[in-house]
């Protein structure tokens, strides 16, 4: 993740979790720096359940067979 670029929170001490300090809270506007992403095709930012980051090549292909229950966003 681009954390210069993407509007991310950390937990803080005084949100009384400290096995999460220093983790996102919160992640909005995500943007991907590719350099750091270098050839992969699919992955998930670590520690993440939930989006799955594909890229434009994968998203095409599942646009073109028809694929539902996805919903693409360009980070």
């Amino acid at each position: 993740m681009d954390e210069t670029a993407s509007r991310i929170q950390l937990w803080t001490h005084e949100d009384g979790l400290p096995d999460m300090v220093g983790r996102y809270f919160s992640v909005r506007d995500m943007r991907i720096d590719k350099a750091k992403v270098g050839n992969a095709k699919v992955f998930r930012c670590e520690r993440w359940t939930g989006p799955l980051i594909v890229s434009g090549e994968i998203k095409d292909a599942l646009e073109r067979m028809g694929a539902t229950g996805t919903r693409f966003e360009e980070v």
